[in-house]
C-alpha cells in the first residue's frame, strides 16, 4: 500500500463510500502524514530531489540505474530513517553524495565515482555530517583503473572516499578503491564495519573521536607518491593546545587486516604503518584480534596509553628481509607523560618494544625464519596466517581480559585455554550431533592428520539403538555416522574416538536428544 498519493485533502472524494472509521483514519493520515510508510521508485536526479523533499520518516526511495550527478541533503531531519537504495538489480551512479545537517537518512547499494582529470586532492567522494546517517553495501572509487598511473596522476586524481562527523554514524560493507585516506571519522558513536580499503595513496582510516568502534575491515595496498606517512588506521588528539594536546576516549579496533601490500611488484610500494597511534592521550582503547602485515616498526604503536587492553593480536612481517620486525609498542606520550594502566596479552609479534605503565604476559615474538612453525602459510600479504595444528602459540594465553571470539569468530577457547594471536585452532577433533525423530546423525572435522591405520570408536549411553553402543572399527576416512532406533526425548552422550593401536588418540563427545518436534529446539549440549 502506498499513502504518497493520498497526502493531500483534495484526494478525499476518491474514498468518501468507505465505512467512517476507515475514513476517518485516512483523513488522519492526510492531514498528519502517511499511516504507513512508501516506497518511491525514481528513475533520473529530478525525480529523485522531488521524492526527497516529500519524504517522511519510514519511507524508502529506490534508485533506478542511471546517472544521477552530485547528491546534496541539507538540514533535512525526519522523524525516523528515510531509506535510498538501489532497486533490485539496478546501479544507480553518484559522482558525488554529500548529507550535512541532517539526520535520520540511509543510503545503500549505490556507487559514487567522481572523475576528476586533476583537483581531486582534498576533495571527497562521500561526506556524512549529522546524526543517524548510514551508508552500507555501496561502492566508491575515483578511477576503474590505475594501469599506468603515474605519482603525479595519483596526487591529480585521487581524492578521500568519506568524511564523517557528528554522532551515532554506521558505515558498513562498503568497497573504497583508488582514493587518498579512505575513510576519516569524526563522529562520536560510529561504527565502521566489514569494509574494504584497497588501492589507496594516504591513511586506510583515521579514527578521531571518541566511543566509535572500527571492525572487521580489510585495508590493503598502499601506494606511496608523497610525503604522508601512510598508516593502516591512524589517531590523533587534539586539545586546546593543538595536536597532542587532548584525550581519545572508548575507541575499539577488532577483527581489522591491514596489509601494507599483496603484489611484492606493486609500483609505488609503500612502506606502511600498521595502527599508528603516535599523538595521545589513548584512553581506554580496546585493541583485540586484529591482523597486521607490513614491513614497518609500527605494527601496533601507542604513544600515551591510558587503561588500554591489546589482546591477541598477530603482528607480522610481510617479508623475509631482517629489518625491520614490525612491533607492538606501548610508550610514553611524546611530551614525556607515561602510559599508565595498559595490558599487552596473547599477542604474536615479531617484536615488542614496550615501556612502563603496561602489564605485559602471555606475548610470543618470533622471527619470520621459525614463522612456518606457528602459521598454516606465512608468505605475506597473501599468507594464511590461522595457526597449524602443532603451533607453539596453541594453548599459550589466557583468558583474563581476552576476547570471547577470534578474527572468524570462532569462539575462544576451542581447547583446554586461549591461544595466541588473532585466530584460535580449531580443536582436532569436532564431534556435531543433529537430532531426528528416533535418531541422532553424527558427524565430525578432523584438524590434524591421522595415520591411515586409526580407526574410530562411537560410545553412547541412553537406551540402545541400531548400531548397539560401542561402534568400533570405522576406517579413518569416515566422518559421518546415523544411529537410529533411539528413545525420543532421552538425552543420549556420546564420545567419539579416534583409535590407534587400541588406544584413544582424539576423543570429543556431544550430548543430543532425539525429538520428533521439529518447532521445539533440541537439547545439544557439549
Amino acid at each position: 500500500m502506498r499513502w504518497i498519493e493520498g497526502r493531500g485533502a483534495s484526494n478525499l472524494f476518491q474514498v468518501k463510500h468507505l465505512h467512517p472509521l476507515i475514513l476517518a483514519a485516512f483523513v488522519l493520515a492526510t492531514v498528519h502524514g502517511p499511516v504507513l510508510a512508501a516506497d518511491i521508485t525514481v528513475s533520473n536526479a529530478t525525480e529523485l530531489q522531488n521524492a526527497i523533499a516529500g519524504a517522511q520518516g519510514g519511507d524508502t526511495i529506490l534508485l533506478q540505474s542511471g546517472a544521477y550527478g552530485d547528491l546534496t541533503i541539507s538540514g533535512r531531519n525526519p522523524g525516523s530513517t528515510v531509506v535510498i537504495r538501489a532497486a533490485t538489480g539496478a546501479t544507480p551512479v553518484f559522482s558525488h553524495v554529500r548529507i550535512q545537517n541532517s539526520r535520520n537518512w540511509a543510503l545503500a547499494g549505490i556507487d559514487v565515482r567522481p572523475r576528476y582529470a586533476s583537483g581531486a586532492d582534498g576533495t571527497n567522494a562521500v561526506v556524512l555530517d549529522g546524526d543517524y546517517l548510514v551508508l552500507e553495501d555501496s561502492r566508491i572509487n575515483y578511477a576503474d583503473t590505475i594501469a599506468g598511473w603515474s605519482a603525479a596522476d595519483w596526487l591529480a586524481r585521487a581524492g578521500n572516499g568519506l568524511s564523517m562527523d557528528g554522532s551515532h554514524l554506521t558505515v558498513r560493507r562498503n568497497t573504497f578503491t583508488v582514493v587518498d585516506h579512505g575513510i576519516n571519522n569524526s563522529a562520536t558513536y560510529a561504527l565502521v564495519s566489514d569494509n574494504l580499503i584497497a588501492n589507496f595513496r594516504g591513511d586506510g582510516i583515521r579514527g578521531l573521536a571518541d566511543h566509535a568502534v572500527y571492525a572487521y575491515n580489510t585495508i590493503k595496498n598502499s601506494y606511496a607518491v608523497d610525503d604522508n606517512h601512510d598508516d593502516g588506521f591512524q589517531s590523533w588528539s587534539f586539545g586546546s593546545g593543538g595536536v597532542g594536546t587532548g584525550v581519545v576516549r572508548d575507541v575499539t579496533l577488532r577483527g581489522n587486516t591491514i596489509i601494507n601490500f599483496e603484489d611484492p611488484n606493486q609500483p609505488y610500494r609503500s612502506n606502511l604503518q600498521g595502527i599508528g597511534l603516535f599523538d595521545g592521550m589513548f584512553e581506554g582503547w580496546v585493541v583485540e584480534n586484529n591482523l597486521v602485515i607490513t614491513d614497518h616498526w609500527h605494527g601496533i604503536s601507542f604513544y600515551g596509553a591510558v587503561n588500554c587492553r591489546i589482546v591477541n593480536n598477530t603482528v607480522i612481517d610481510n617479508d623475509l628481509a631482517p629489518s625491520p620486525d614490525p612491533w607492538i609498542m606501548v610508550n610514553n606520550h611524546k611530551n614525556g607523560t607515561p602510559s599508565s594502566g595498559t595490558i599487552v596479552r596473547n599477542n604474536l609479534a615479531t617484536d615488542f618494544s614496550l615501556t612502563g605503565g603496561v602489564t605485559a604476559d602471555h606475548n610470543l615474538e618470533i622471527t619470520m625464519a621459525n614463522a612456518g612453525a606457528y602459521f598454516v602459510n606465512p608468505s605475506g600479504g597473501n599468507g594464511d596466517y590461522h595457526l597449524k595444528p602443532a603451533s607453539p602459540a596453541i594453548d599459550g594465553g589466557i583468558g583474563a581480559n581476552a576476547p570471547t571470539h577470534d578474527r572468524d569468530g570462532a569462539p575462544r577457547p576451542q581447547r583446554a585455554t586461549w591461544d595466541i594471536g588473532a585466530y584460535e585452532a580449531p580443536p582436532p577433533l569436532a564431534l556435531h550431533g543433529s537430532p531426528a525423530d528416533h535418531a541422532i546423525h553424527l558427524s565430525w572435522a578432523v584438524n590434524t592428520t591421522l595415520p591411515p591405520t586409526a580407526t574410530w570408536r562411537i560410545i553412547y549411553t541412553g537406551p540402545s539403538g541400531d548400531p548397539a553402543s560401542p561402534i568400533t572399527g570405522l576406517p579413518e576416512p569416515i566422518r559421518s555416522q546415523s544411529l537410529t532406533g533411539l528413545t525420543n526425548y532421552t538425552l543420549y552422550a556420546i564420545t567419539l574416538n579416534a583409535m590407534l593401536d587400541g588406544a584413544p588418540v582424539l576423543t570429543d563427545t556431544v550430548t543430543v536428544m532425539p525429538t520428533d518436534r521439529i518447532v521445539v529446539l533440541p537439547q545439544i549440549a557439549r
